[in-house]
C-alpha cells in the first residue's frame, strides 16, 4: 500500500496574515476594520467595488479619546467608557516580513496621512495591535 503524501501548504496572505489581523483588531473595543475590494488596472478591468488603486488591505476606524474644553459648543460622542471620543481613519497595509509597499500603496498612505488618518505597514497581529495604539495616541504612523 502506497501512502499519498499531501503537498506542503502554500502560504496564503488572506488566510495566514489578513484574517488573523482582522479578527484580532475587530475584537478590540472601539475598532472596526474591513477588507475593501480594489481596482485592478493590470487586468484592464475593475475587479471589485474598490476604494482606489493602492488602497490598503485593511481599512477602518478606531476611537480616539480626546479632552473636551469646558464651555459651550458642540461636544463629540461619548465612548462606552464614558470618555469623549472621535473616530479616526485607520488604514493598514499588510505585507509578508521583508516585503515593501508599492509606489501606489505609498501614495495611498501619503493621502491618508495628509488628511489626518493613520496609515502604516504591518507584518503580524502584534504589529497591527501596536499600530492601533499609535493611532489612538494621535501619531502619524
Amino acid at each position: 500500500m502506497r501512502l499519498v503524501t499531501r503537498p506542503a501548504r502554500r502560504r496564503n496572505e488572506t488566510r495566514d496574515l489578513l484574517r488573523p489581523i482582522m479578527l484580532a483588531l475587530n475584537d478590540l473595543p472601539g475598532v472596526r476594520v474591513w477588507r475593501p475590494h480594489t481596482l485592478n488596472s493590470s487586468l484592464g478591468m475593475v475587479t471589485g467595488a474598490g476604494l482606489a488603486e493602492g488602497s490598503s488591505d485593511l481599512v477602518g476606524i478606531c476611537t480616539v479619546p480626546i479632552a473636551v474644553p469646558v464651555g459651550g459648543g458642540c461636544r463629540p460622542a461619548r465612548g462606552p467608557d464614558g470618555r469623549y471620543v472621535l473616530g479616526r481613519w485607520l488604514s493598514l497595509e499588510v505585507k509578508w516580513p521583508g516585503e515593501k509597499p508599492t509606489a501606489d500603496q505609498l501614495r495611498w498612505g501619503k493621502c491618508v496621512h495628509d488628511l489626518g488618518g493613520f496609515w502604516c505597514v504591518v507584518h503580524s497581529v502584534a504589529e497591527a495591535l501596536s499600530a492601533v495604539e499609535r493611532c489612538r495616541k494621535g501619531l502619524a504612523s
